[in-house]
């Protein structure tokens, strides 16, 4: 489960960090190659760092995050950048065999039906 949980977050900070990512120059590969090398520790300060950088001025509260979001900071970062870059998440495919779940991509596995604006879905948390 760990493993999966660490490709969902190493997903979301490459695309996050290098959009768009899937034109990448040399510069931009060589950027993918240290960032797919890098801890969940890493990988969560790195995300954290970019989005404070991006949205300074967020007031994350608003969210109403449920309780499931806070189970790590990785999980918590996974959610406000499903919050804030939706686009991203929707252009990739999830390979957590939560298609059987109905989900069409990565989006689905932290918003419900994919849907901005309406209830979180737990699927990312585990």
């Amino acid at each position: 489960m760990f493993q999966i949980k660490r490709m969902k977050m190493g997903f979301l900070f490459l695309l996050f960090m290098s959009s768009p990512a899937f034109a990448m120059s040399e510069a931009q590969t060589k950027e993918f190659d240290r960032i797919a090398n890098l801890s969940m520790p890493q990988l969560t300060e790195g995300a954290a760092k970019a989005l404070d950088k991006k949205y300074s001025n967020e007031d994350w509260a608003k969210y109403s995050f449920p309780q499931f979001v806070y189970t790590s900071d990785s999980t918590e970062m996974g959610y406000r950048i499903a919050v804030k870059e939706p686009g991203l998440l929707s252009k990739i495919t999830c390979y957590c065999f939560c298609d059987r779940m109905g989900h069409q991509n990565l989006l689905y596995c932290f918003l419900k039906e994919g849907k901005t604006g309406g209830a979180f879905e737990p699927h990312g948390s585990t």
